[in-house]
């Protein structure tokens, strides 16, 4: 039997489900480990640890707006978005591409 043709087993099949997502997220955390140490501030690959504080402050805040400031150091108020109005967005732009 050609190696192509084999099936692997259930046990198997789960471990080789898993490698891309394993993959990803290692190259996640190496390039956000990467930009962190050229800019703590960056903000387009933020580590894992700022990002469940974000979805903690997220989840707490119990307003349905949310006030939207330029930073932490200097809290200027640029507008404001509504929980819905993100989640929304966030749903509609994972039905658009599935595999994100």
């Amino acid at each position: 039997m050609r190696l192509i043709n084999r099936r692997p087993g259930a046990g198997a099949g789960r471990i080789l489900a898993l490698i891309p997502f394993v993959l990803v997220l290692g190259a996640y955390l190496v390039g956000s480990a990467a930009r962190l140490a050229e800019n703590p501030n960056d903000k387009l690959l933020p580590s894992l640890a700022s990002l469940g504080a974000a979805l903690q402050r997220f989840l707490q805040h119990r307003g349905e707006r949310l006030p939207v400031v330029e930073s932490a150091a200097r809290p200027l108020l640029l507008g404001v978005v509504s929980k819905s109005a993100l989640l929304a967005t966030y749903v509609r732009l994972s039905d658009q591409n599935p595999m994100a």
